[in-house]
């Protein structure tokens, strides 16, 4: 046996060189179960550390989301229930699937929207120098009353999709053109999304947001925190106008977000809630609508004629009006006119009426509506206050020694009829110059016109009614000159015209101071035709134009015209398609002035005497109707007469005195005669194989 100091080295030698496994065995379980503890401890810090960042991070997006959101809705003009902008591709709410689908700010499928009408700015919303962008019209950019135009809007829209809240900008496709400058905000499309009007990327604001119940508007008549809530405005089962008519009464919101997500298997849940105001009530997708009361047209219109305006705006806006007198290319405020009647001190006289334009703003000072522009609209008194006969007191005078024939014919004089059209009359004689008389404001054509009229010994004469009103005898003698049968419609705007479009056979305007052939029709129903053409082929029967549906009378007219000679032409009802036809006259110029019926019933047939009968049944039947403005229109192709009288006219249908006109009888010119007794007389030229009474119209009495 080994002595106890021996035994101790050899214990000491052992340990020196490693443990025992018996050692092991009892170490190894410690230091195993020492890893655990600290790995375990370093995946729950981590996990926090996650579950912290996580949470940071879902709260910062709603914050920041709530912070856009407050923004947009404080500088809007209105709630809408879907967008009032029109959609292209790129801008819809499935346009990542190329559908165009409107929003809609509640859905059962889509889930809650918040859509603004949004105005642009011309920088950052929050910039101390940023301005609204006002439309480049009616004002312009240039003048300091362009803040009474519209201002430029956006629809700026929330909505969640794919569990993600995001914020687009949807503009009109003219967004960059249509105001003073180009707005600082821009459309925005879904990432990846093409589009036209996709000029940037919709805005990302936050994830984990569900399309049902994630995020939730309520809307509010007021800030108050006791107003009750609208709920039709967010009612999915209501109709885009129920709901829209809802969301005008609403000034503030409520929104909330709620954001769920999960880490390390651990779900967060985050809400963000705030209220909302809007700083404007007025509504920009209103319009203001001006109603005016007609004035009648007398010898000197009545002032205190006045415009009214309305809006559908909420709240109350002020109200201001805007005058142009050159067709809207300037307009200056009416001082002190902030009534929603406007009184015009003077409406003009009957030579002259006001032509001004004028425009109704309301204006909240940010939010403006601002109407179309309103002129002046006259309506004639029958009669027009009579005649206006040249040389009598307080009328134009003649010019150039011309007078007054007899007393046996008519008088010189010319009216306006409650229709709107301008009528001459008379005999006149012995001028020494062309021009005659002077039409005043009111009474001229657009254009120059010629007609062609009667003249000493019985031949054809050219008489021109200028677009300055001059009333000019181009050829005939000054012996003795018609006025008759002259009417057109003046250029004070009443009726539009339609230029005449559809030439054929090498035929086109004169143009310049002859203008464009084309035609009005007034409110009897009565087709004015005016213009100067150059002839092209004037074969008998070959189509100058075609003739739309609209002015078609019901036959075959023989229109007396003039060329550098007496000429006319055809109102061709039996061609397809019906036109206006030459009849193998006209050099250098074929004036088309006339005016007449189109398929109208109330005609009466003409008693037709010695011998005279209608021509066939494809030509315009002999017979005479009375417009409601009181012009007289006679008509037909007759023949086979065996002296001159023709037919008579019953009272009420009758000149005041004797008419002298200019008609055709078998392609040539002819002189009819109408009594104040009602005679139809022919007079003269021509023969009784046929003549034509198409389009003879004068004033009765």
């Amino acid at each position: 046996m080994l002595p106890l100091s021996r035994l101790k080295l050899i214990v000491l030698h052992k340990k020196e060189n490693g443990f025992t496994l018996i050692e092991m065995l009892v170490v190894a379980p410690i230091l195993l179960l020492m890893i655990g503890v600290f790995i375990s401890g370093m995946i729950r810090i981590t996990g926090d550390v996650l579950l912290a960042e996580n949470a940071s991070s879902s709260t910062y997006n709603i914050q920041s989301a709530m912070d856009r959101i407050e923004q947009d809705v404080k500088l809007s003009s209105s709630f809408l229930a879907t967008n009032n902008v029109i959609l292209v591709n790129g801008q819809g709410y499935d346009s990542d699937n190329g559908i165009s689908t409107p929003f809609k700010n509640a859905s059962n499928t889509t889930g809650t929207m918040l859509i603004l009408h949004s105005y642009t700015t011309t920088n950052n919303p929050l910039s101390p120098v940023r301005n609204i962008v006002y439309n480049n019209t009616p004002i312009d950019c240039n003048n300091p009353l362009v803040v009474n135009n519209a201002p430029t809007m956006m629809n700026t829209i929330y909505f969640v999709k794919d569990n993600i809240l995001w914020r687009r900008v949807v503009a009109n496709s003219d967004y960059a053109t249509i105001g003073c400058s180009v707005p600082w905000q821009q459309p925005s499309c879904a990432t990846g999304v093409p589009g036209t009007l996709c000029k940037t990327e919709d805005t990302k604001l936050t994830e984990g947001v569900s399309a049902t119940g994630g995020f939730i508007v309520k809307y509010y008549p007021n800030a108050n925190s006791s107003a009750a809530e609208n709920t039709i405005a967010s009612d999915y089962t209501k109709s885009n106008s129920e709901r829209q008519a809802a969301l005008n009464l609403t000034k503030s919101i409520g929104v909330e977000i709620h954001a769920t997500s999960s880490v390390t298997g651990q779900a967060i849940n985050k809400v963000g809630t705030m209220r909302i105001t809007r700083w404007n009530n007025i509504q920009n997708n209103s319009t203001a609508v001006i109603t005016q009361q007609p004035i009648s047209r007398t010898i000197v219109a009545p002032a205190g004629t006045t415009f009214s305006a309305t809006s559908s705006f909420n709240g109350s806006p002020t109200i201001s009006w805007l005058k142009s007198t050159d067709n809207g290319a300037t307009w200056s405020p009416i001082a002190g006119a902030v009534l929603s009647t406007l009184t015009i001190a003077s409406a003009g006289d009957h030579d002259n009426p006001d032509q001004s334009q004028y425009r109704a703003v309301f204006t909240n000072g940010i939010d403006t509506a601002i109407s179309s522009p309103a002129t002046l609209t006259v309506s004639d008194a029958v009669g027009a206050g009579g005649w206006r006969e040249f040389g009598a007191s307080g009328q134009p005078a003649f010019q150039n020694s011309w007078t007054n024939y007899s007393t046996t014919f008519n008088s010189a004089g010319f009216r306006m009829t409650n229709s709107g059209v301008v009528t001459l009359k008379g005999l006149i004689k012995n001028g020494t110059d062309n021009i005659i008389a002077t039409l005043p404001e009111g009474y001229r054509p657009s254009q120059n016109l010629l007609f062609g009229v009667s003249s000493n010994a019985n031949v054809s004469a050219r008489v021109d009614i200028g677009a300055d009103g001059n009333i000019y005898r181009i050829t005939g003698s000054p012996t003795w000159l018609s006025l008759e049968n002259i009417q057109f419609i003046p250029a004070y705007g009443r009726y539009n015209r339609t230029n005449i479009s559809s030439f054929r056979n090498n035929w086109i305007n004169y143009g310049g101071v002859y203008g464009n052939i084309s035609y009005a029709t007034d409110s009897v129903g009565r087709v004015h035709l005016q213009g100067l053409a150059v002839p092209g082929t004037i074969t008998d029967g070959t189509p100058i134009f075609n003739l739309p549906n609209s002015i078609i009378p019901s036959k075959y007219q023989h229109v007396a015209s003039i060329s550098t000679g007496w000429s006319y032409f055809g109102i061709d009802t039996n061609a397809t398609p019906a036109a206006i036809v030459a009849k193998g006259l006209g050099a250098s110029y074929l004036s088309l002035n006339t005016m007449y019926y189109k398929n109208t019933s109330g005609w009466t047939n003409l008693s037709l005497v010695n011998g005279w009968a209608p021509f066939n049944g494809i030509y315009s039947t002999p017979q005479y109707i009375k417009g409601s403005d009181g012009i007289v229109t006679i008509k037909g192709l007759i023949q086979s007469g065996t002296a001159n009288l023709i037919a008579t006219l019953p009272a009420g249908y009758r000149p005041s005195n004797t008419m002298l006109c200019a008609t055709g009888s078998w392609g040539a010119y002819s002189r009819i005669d109408i009594a104040a007794t009602g005679t139809i007389t022919v007079v003269a030229g021509g023969n009784s194989l046929w003549r034509s009474l198409d389009n003879i119209s004068f004033y009765a009495g």
